[in-house]
């Protein structure tokens, strides 16, 4: 007799819609992921002439704003992944339960 666990392994190898549903499950958090990104700062520097001495101005930018919701925006990916994770598991539930009524 098969065990739960193989019925469940044999069904995720044997089914290419399942498969294609994990790739997109994962490609979903690369794209949540990558939503959340800081850019890099923007660096500049000029040198400004005053007669016999010149003066360095150096800036650096950085938006604030983006490190303020940064957070938020973490736990909404976490949030979108842990739901379409769930919707994952269902398929594999309904596979699993159809590969084992056959």
């Amino acid at each position: 007799p098969l065990t739960d666990k193989a019925i469940l392994v044999i069904t995720f190898l044997a089914s290419s819609e399942l498969r294609e549903k994990y790739q997109d499950l994962w490609a979903k958090k690369a794209a949540y992921s990558s939503g959340i990104a800081i850019e890099n700062p923007i660096f500049s520097a000029s040198v400004l002439p005053q007669g016999h001495q010149s003066k360095v101005d150096i800036s650096i930018e950085q938006d604030l704003i983006k490190w303020l919701i940064l957070p938020l925006q973490s736990r909404a990916s976490d949030a979108q992944f842990e739901a379409n994770k769930l919707i994952f598991s269902e398929d594999i539930l309904d596979m699993s339960h159809k590969a084992r009524s056959v």
